[in-house]
């Protein structure tokens, strides 16, 4: 594990947020908005993610992608479903990463997620997908998460670390022996 949170620390920094303050917590759904149970827009979430890539990582071959949605929802158990937000292979390896939105049966957004693969190399040192990381430090930064807050969740998750704030609540997930951790995010229950 310590070998592992040494690769994720090479190189990789980022991490303000979608502004929770501003946001209604009203779920009314104008014309043409998306439903969700968030305090913002998936189109808000989406332009900040997308902003932070480009300001994050200026290597357009290194950078993740940008997250862009489409009417494609995949149901999964429990009649919920799923929108693939974006999946993408490393250049340099096999090693990929997925984010996507994740809808109740009436297809309103509930949470979203990101799922990096860990891949050992030669020496057995499992180093997960490099664009993946780096999209989960856009991804933190676009929710309002601290920049050591991946650092925190890797030393801590036994296999499970949750942390939240003013706008969600992260659920991160090691998986190793699915050769994956995931990162999922959930609105903040509000009182």
């Amino acid at each position: 594990m310590k070998k592992l949170l040494f690769v994720l620390l090479l190189g990789l920094s980022g991490c303000g947020g979608v502004d929770a303050g501003s946001q209604s917590t009203d779920k009314q759904v104008l014309p043409g908005e998306e439903k969700n149970v968030f305090v913002f827009s998936l189109d808000q979430f989406i332009d900040e993610y997308n902003n932070n890539i480009d300001n994050i990582h200026d290597d357009v071959e290194k950078r993740p992608s940008h997250l862009i949605t489409d009417d494609e929802f995949y149901k999964t158990a429990k009649n919920n479903y799923v929108n693939v937000f974006v999946k993408e292979v490393d250049n340099d390896s096999e090693k990929s990463y997925k984010i996507a939105g994740l809808y109740d049966k009436d297809k309103i957004l509930t949470g979203m997620n990101i799922s990096v693969d860990l891949i050992p190399d030669k020496d057995k040192i499992f180093k997960p997908s490099k664009k993946g990381t780096r999209a989960v430090y856009s991804m933190l930064k676009s929710l309002g998460f601290e920049e050591d807050t991946l650092q925190k969740a890797l030393e801590k998750a036994d296999p499970v670390y949750s942390v939240s704030n003013d706008i969600c609540v992260m659920k991160f997930i090691l998986q190793p022996s699915e050769h994956k951790y995931i990162i999922e995010f959930k609105p903040k229950v509000r009182s």
